[in-house]
């Protein structure tokens, strides 16, 4: 065979894998399948407050990246209930989650993440000798924003005005909540209010 020859058969096998591959990141895990070696289950037993918060997070970017994909009710519950955790980590990325899963059928969801930006603005001036603790709480407050823009409706419009008005609050976050707002008015209200019917529907039917 040619170096020509050698060098096309390559081409064409790089092709076939390539597609391959991309043809099994599209496909969504069957329900029951694992997940990076784990079932849901296990990935929502390691989420949980028993765990060690290394696991907790593991498990949180796991479900965040995947679980929704194979059950989304179940992820979408982990995630509500994470938001309720004592560590700030956890609660970031159970906002990140919802961030990307979308809006949540449980409305508690959303009041929980009101009250966690409604606490940073309630709270002292941050001190500048704990530099570790103000990031993780600029990166909670940021996330549980941009998750507020992505599944709110009009309801958590005056938290993010109370955020947009208030000169304690880093600029950023107030662009953030500028930004949130204009992507729930920017939605049908009537999209809203669908979305709750078909939750309400939902739990009637349980």
């Amino acid at each position: 065979m040619t170096n020509r020859s050698s060098m096309l058969a390559a081409f064409l096998l790089l092709i076939i894998a390539t597609t391959a591959t991309a043809q099994n990141a599209d496909r969504q895990p069957q329900d029951g399948a694992l997940i990076r070696g784990k079932s849901l289950d296990e990935w929502i037993a390691q989420s949980k407050e028993d765990a060690t918060l290394e696991d907790r997070h593991a498990a949180l970017q796991v479900l965040r990246n995947d679980g929704t994909q194979q059950n989304r009710e179940k992820t979408l519950r982990v995630f509500t209930e994470a938001l309720s955790a004592k560590e700030p980590t956890v609660q970031s990325l159970a906002a990140a989650g919802l961030l990307k899963a979308g809006r949540p059928t449980d409305p508690n969801a959303l009041t929980q993440l009101v009250t966690l930006i409604s606490k940073d603005l309630s709270a002292a001036k941050p001190s500048l000798d704990n530099k570790e603790a103000n990031h993780i709480q600029f990166g909670l407050t940021t996330r549980v924003i941009r998750a507020i823009g992505e599944v709110g409706d009009e309801h958590q419009v005056a938290a993010l005005r109370r955020i947009t008005e208030n000169n304690r609050v880093h600029a950023l976050l107030r662009q953030f909540a500028t930004k949130a707002i204009r992507q729930i008015e920017s939605r049908p209200k009537q999209a809203d209010s669908e979305s709750r019917s078909q939750q309400g529907d939902s739990q009637d039917g349980k």
